[in-house]
């Protein structure tokens, strides 16, 4: 006769409860791909937003490497509302050492995306130079993308969410984007060697 497992005599005494089955629905609240354009003309058409732009201004708009739904066509509509402010658009890659850490390689990640300038109908000037634009409070020079760092305002198109990785009062999102993003190899290296505990302080500094 077989010997009872060890693990069935633990539990032999053990009453297991009646169970049935349960579907828990979490809501998935979403924007479909063709309300994207009037959602976002309707935003940037707020005062606080569309008096920023004025006729012939030259405006960045900011690119990154992480995948987001529809990433091309919401650059595009930024890029089509920059336009008929009377302004001149131009994306910018702004994903740190992402690419191989090289310009072409920055650019091809776009193109992954379908971020194209044949799509944006306007340029896509990338670049891994920097420009120091200031100094923090800590007395870290601050720098961003040269392209990024010459025209007559800049547009951050990202995401916000948690970070995987650590806990902090900016984290995934404009301040990171601006930080390590804009900041191409430089702003990556300076934020990534403070290490994670400090990663949520090193991207608002910055």
């Amino acid at each position: 006769m077989r010997e009872r497992p060890f693990v069935a005599n633990l539990v032999k005494d053990v009453t297991v409860p009646r169970m049935f089955r349960v579907r828990q629905i979490f809501p998935r609240n979403k924007i479909e791909p063709e309300e994207i354009p009037d959602i976002i003309k309707k935003l940037l058409s707020e005062e606080k937003f569309s008096s920023q732009i004025k006729p012939g201004m030259k405006i960045a708009i900011t690119a990154g490497s992480r995948g987001i739904a529809n990433n091309a066509l919401t650059t595009k509509c930024i890029a089509d509302f920059i336009k008929s402010k009377g302004a001149q658009p131009f994306v910018v890659p702004a994903m740190g050492s992402h690419g191989g850490s090289t310009a072409a390689g920055q650019r091809e990640i776009l193109r992954g995306y379908g971020i194209t300038e044949e799509y944006l109908q306007c340029p896509i000037l990338s670049s891994m130079e920097v420009k120091k634009i200031g100094v923090n409070e800590e007395g870290t020079d601050v720098y961003i993308d040269k392209y990024a760092a010459e025209p007559d305002g800049i547009v951050i198109g990202c995401r916000i969410k948690p970070h995987t990785a650590f806990r902090g009062p900016y984290e995934s999102g404009i301040m990171k984007m601006m930080a390590i993003g804009l900041g191409k190899q430089y702003g990556a290296q300076v934020c990534h060697e403070a290490g994670f505990k400090h990663m949520a302080k090193c991207a608002f500094v910055r």
